[in-house]
């Protein structure tokens, strides 16, 4: 039982080990970058829907609707 638990530990400490030997820093600034474009994507859609939904409130108000 030890024996695969240690054997399938081994194998993804080896994996993990090659592929932070295969990545450069080069890899490193495009991965974070992609990142960032994603999160700064993700907050400002929230945001602008927020704002949507107020503007949308405050004319439904000075409408007279709901």
């Amino acid at each position: 039982m030890f024996d695969k638990i240690r054997e399938a530990c081994a194998y993804a400490v080896g994996v993990v080990t090659a592929f932070f030997g295969a990545i450069t820093i080069n890899d490193v600034a495009v991965f974070v970058g992609i990142l960032s474009t994603i999160g700064t994507f993700a907050v400002n859609y929230y945001f602008k829907s927020q704002e949507n939904k107020r503007a949308q409130e405050e004319h439904d108000a000075r409408m007279g609707n709901k």
